[in-house]
């Protein structure tokens, strides 16, 4: 099975992840998002969007029980992302590379080298990357595994920003299954993933 095979299957085999785009669009505002807002986006019940969101792991919920984090996320994260001028955070990088396009919108993405501590500032808009500071920023992405049940845990947790390829080869000896690519292809390859299960904003390239 192909790495975009196995996420694809993934996304796409549990009928929760089916909220996670217009979690996303509801996040973007900025603000906790009620359940029964959630449930009228995505056209269900509101008792069966709580049953289901309860039921993945590491979903972010504040205090009243609104949601506040799926992928895109107002709890602080490693990785910052500016939308529209709001503040918020992603629970990956490549969640933060694929937000532009399942928002449409152009996306600034502040993150930190875990092997360097340089900062790491990308230009994102739908159409591709923009600029990248380091230019040889490279992402490091681990692939779910078959059963995963766990996506936070066993995949975001680990993927991360590097200044450099150089500064991602220690990530590269400890995760032997994993990738490390330059945004750009990042950017494509994630692209290809939300075009095949349908995530991607109207306001979206092709």
């Amino acid at each position: 099975m192909s790495e975009n095979t196995s996420w694809t299957s993934l996304l796409t085999a549990d009928p929760r992840m089916a909220l996670v785009p217009c979690a996303v669009e509801l996040l973007a505002g900025g603000k906790p998002v009620p359940l029964p807002r959630l449930a009228a986006a995505a056209g269900w019940p509101t008792d069966e969007v709580e049953t289901a969101l309860r039921g993945i792991p590491r979903v972010d919920f504040d205090g009243a029980g609104n949601l506040i984090g799926l992928g895109l996320t107002l709890a602080r994260t490693a990785h910052h992302v500016r939308v529209d001028g709001r503040e918020l955070f992603t629970w990956c990088a490549m969640d933060a590379v694929g937000l532009p396009v399942m928002l449409g919108r152009a996306v600034i993405v502040e993150s930190t080298c875990p092997a360097t501590e340089a900062p790491i500032l990308l230009n994102l808009s739908p159409a591709g990357l923009d600029s990248a500071s380091p230019a040889e920023t490279v992402v490091g992405e681990v692939a779910p595994t078959v059963g995963c049940t766990d996506i936070r845990t066993s995949v975001c947790d680990h993927g991360h920003f590097f200044a450099g390829p150089a500064a991602a080869e220690r990530w590269r000896q400890q995760h032997p299954t994993g990738h490390v690519r330059p945004v750009v292809e990042a950017f494509e390859i994630t692209r290809a993933r939300l075009q095949q299960i349908g995530w991607v904003s109207g306001g979206a390239g092709s």
